[in-house]
């Protein structure tokens, strides 16, 4: 395996983009998810299946593997824990910027591993697909830590990215702003 070789900026440019995407597409996918559920939105999704299952499949499969690439530990690739490793060998961060990053890979490595179960059993291994719901039963896994995760995630990289350059580098998301805009307008 190849060893990345990027400098700071650039990996902690690459893990925004990848956070963007995750958090867009979680936020996406749950608001459709949600409306997907309520009777009076069945019959009018019913209308345009093709485009809102195709949707939400994209967006379940973008958010898990975006949130299995943030925290996978390959040296090849650019994540959060070769981040870490990186900050703490050229001492560019504080001991209580490190701690709180370890704390987060601590709290992430147990949501990585059901995350895993996500993009395993529902999305590279289609020879036993099961209901979602299923998928999420068996990793054990609720919305309420992916979206903790991806919140604590962006909270303690602009935390990071302010050390560091005196600076905050994640926009606010307006996916779901615009989710529910599209929403409204079908009458969904």
């Amino acid at each position: 395996m190849l060893e990345i070789k990027m400098n700071t900026k650039d990996q902690i440019e690459e893990i925004f983009h990848t956070l963007i995407e995750v958090e867009d597409s979680f936020k996406i996918w749950n608001k459709l998810k949600e409306h997907q559920s309520r009777q009076c939105s069945v019959n009018k999704m019913k209308k345009y299946s093709d485009f809102f299952l195709t949707t939400i499949q994209a967006h379940f499969t973008l958010y898990v593997i975006g949130l299995y690439r943030l925290f996978e530990t390959r040296n090849d690739t650019v994540n959060i824990p070769k981040l870490k490793e990186f900050l703490e060998k050229g001492n560019k961060l504080e001991n209580n910027k490190i701690q709180e990053l370890n704390d987060l890979l601590s709290t992430a490595k147990n949501i990585w591993i059901k995350i895993s179960i996500l993009r395993n059993e529902a999305i590279g291994h289609s020879a036993k697909k099961f209901p979602i719901t299923e998928v999420f039963q068996k990793a054990k896994i609720t919305h309420l830590e992916i979206e903790n995760l991806i919140d604590n995630t962006i909270k303690l990289m602009n935390k990071i990215t302010y050390s560091l350059y005196n600076e905050s580098s994640f926009l606010l998301s307006k996916a779901e702003i615009h989710t529910d805009k599209l929403i409204k307008e079908l009458k969904l």
